[in-house]
This record gives structure tokens, C-alpha cells and sequence, in this order.
């Protein structure tokens, strides 16, 4: 697949947690060290192609960026189908394995891939000029799923089932993969996190430019419907949580974290998880950025780009007034 033209986000990336559905694929690395990050980088072009059927942003052959229709003057960005159908087998193949397949969360609804995910806490007010101390402070989500824990669970169960952390969000990924009792408590408190009134703050409902139209609260129904299916189907869930980041659109910057919990740290002793040692430096990495959309006019050229872009744009406002 093209990789040179490849998007990429530019300023702060978000604290992300990764999951995925421990399972035989015939796409993805079976001794990954991390199976939940190893699942996002092997499936995300299979899973990205999934969406773009299921929100029908299909364009002559070329599969858009669900930001296309806001025309908001961001380039234009989109892959070519049929290439990441070569990518995986033929479409044929792609349905075979994934239509069968028990790990498969998005079956019910005809997707591909979907037995790994990511959840990205993104801020609505995040911007380029975003200061670090700015972008690290701990996000509603953190806030919502302590509150969750201490409705749900006595403190002294949820360290028993989990890990004991200054910010309970930080200790329920420490124990990978997931048991049924994990599973379960897991559930609980994910679903009355839901049920808080504040999930309705723009902090919770703005789209993330990182993973199209998806909001924190579709990537956590998405979560949800992932552990339903593991518990019922007894499989193990994977969890991997990275930290907050900045990108120069090359070069992917993570600050120094603790190697127990991934919160930021700098200290010797974590004041998330309590840990004397383990602290991660900081490092810098190569932006996986936004694969596999790619900057459509550097491939098919602006003028090419801005008729299909036109052409989609019209067709969903149609749809959208039901013509």
C-alpha cells in the first residue's frame, strides 16, 4: 500500500487505550509482545475499509475520510478499495474469515475486524498551540470512570480485581488480558459510566479528527459490545494504554510514563500506581499516523480531488434529505 502520501495528525495526541480479542486471524501476528497494539497496526486499513462501507463514503473506488463531507477546508483524504482489498485476500476471503470468525464484535452488522479497537480521549478544545501540562491534565473520562468505581465497588474489591491507582482508570488496564471476574466488574462500571449526565459535555461528544466521526461514547459502546461477546464467547480481551503524545506529522513524541500504569511520570516513585522504578524515558517514535488515508490530491491531483470530494458531498446531502 502507498505510504509515502500517508496523513498524519500535527500538534497533541490523546491518551489512547487499545484492546483487542485474543483470537487466531490469518492477518495478525500471533507473538505481537503487546496483541492489542499489534491488532490496531495489522487490521485498522481492514476495519477503516469496514466503516467506509457501513457509512456508505465510497467514491468511484476511492474510500473518503468521514471529515470529506464537513468541507471545512481540510485537505481531502481517502484510500483506494480495491487495494486494501488486495491488501487482505479479496473481499471474498475478507468476508469468509471475519463472517465466521467468534471474535468478530461488528458481525451482527456485517463488519470486518472487528475484534480489536481504540479508544482515543480526545479534548474538544485541543489545539496546535496546546502547552503539554495543558494536554496532560486528566481527562473528564478519568473523572467519570473513578466516580463509576466507587458506585459500583467497594475500593477494597476493585484493588482485588483490579489494581489499586490513584485514578482508577489507570489500574483497570494494569491486568492483561482481562479474566471473567475482570470482565465482568469491567462492564459495570463502563455501562454507569454511560448512565452520568456529563457524557453529554462536548469533551465526550466531539468527533475525534483521529478516527473519523467516532466520539468516546461510540468507542466505548464499541468496548462494551467487545466484552460482551468475549465473556460470552470465553475470550481472553487484551488491553494496552499509551500515553499522550505530540506529533510534528514525522516524529511522534511520547514524554517519560510509568512502564506499570503508562500514566506521565517523572518522578522515581509513581504517584499513580505507587511503583518505586520502572519509569519509561522519553522517546520518539515514527508517527503511524492516519493509515490508510492518504492526501488524495498528491496521488489522483487537486482537480481529480475536488470533483470527487464534490460529487460525494452532494450525494450525502441527498441522502441526508432523503432524496
Amino acid at each position: 500500500m502507498v505510504s509515502k502520501r500517508a496523513a498524519a495528525i500535527v500538534g497533541p495526541t490523546p491518551e489512547t487505550l487499545y484492546w483487542a480479542i485474543e483470537h487466531p486471524c490469518p492477518w495478525r501476528k500471533p507473538l505481537d509482545k503487546s496483541l492489542a497494539m499489534g491488532a490496531f497496526r495489522d487490521l485498522r486499513a481492514l476495519r477503516e475499509l469496514s466503516l467506509a462501507i457501513a457509512e456508505n463514503r465510497i467514491e468511484s473506488g476511492i474510500a473518503l475520510h468521514p471529515r470529506t463531507r464537513q468541507n471545512d477546508g481540510s485537505a481531502v483524504l481517502g484510500f483506494f478499495v480495491a487495494e486494501v482489498e488486495q491488501t487482505y485476500d479479496g473481499r471474498d476471503y475478507i468476508e469468509h474469515s471475519c463472517g465466521s470468525c467468534p471474535a468478530n464484535s461488528a458481525k451482527a452488522n456485517g463488519g470486518w475486524a472487528g475484534c480489536y479497537g481504540w479508544l482515543p480521549l480526545w479534548r474538544s478544545d485541543a489545539a496546535d498551540d496546546f502547552t503539554e501540562s495543558e494536554f496532560y491534565k486528566p481527562h473528564l473520562l478519568h473523572h467519570l470512570v473513578d466516580q463509576a468505581i466507587f458506585q459500583t465497588v467497594s475500593q477494597t474489591e476493585f484493588s482485588r480485581i483490579f489494581m489499586p491507582t490513584k485514578l482508577g482508570w489507570y489500574g483497570m488496564w494494569m491486568k492483561t488480558p482481562w479474566n471473567s471476574e475482570q470482565i465482568t466488574l469491567g462492564l459495570k462500571i463502563l455501562r454507569e459510566v454511560l448512565q452520568e449526565p456529563r457524557t453529554t459535555s462536548p469533551e465526550f461528544q466531539t468527533p475525534s479528527p483521529l478516527n473519523g466521526e467516532r466520539t468516546i461514547e461510540k468507542n466505548l459502546l464499541a468496548l462494551i459490545d467487545a466484552l460482551t461477546l468475549a465473556a460470552d464467547a470465553n475470550l481472553p480481551i487484551h488491553f494496552e494504554l499509551c500515553p499522550a503524545g505530540f506529533s510534528d506529522g514525522a516524529t511522534w513524541s511520547l514524554p517519560s510514563h510509568c512502564g506499570r500504569c503508562r500514566a506521565q511520570r517523572t518522578e522515581k516513585i509513581c504517584p499513580t500506581c505507587g511503583i518505586h522504578g520502572d519509569l519509561q524515558p522519553a522517546r520518539r517514535r515514527r508517527v503511524l499516523g492516519l493509515r490508510p488515508y492518504m492526501r488524495l490530491a498528491e496521488i489522483i491531483g487537486a482537480e481529480a480531488t475536488e470533483e470527487l470530494a464534490a460529487r460525494y458531498r452532494n450525494r450525502a446531502e441527498n441522502m441526508k434529505d432523503g432524496l
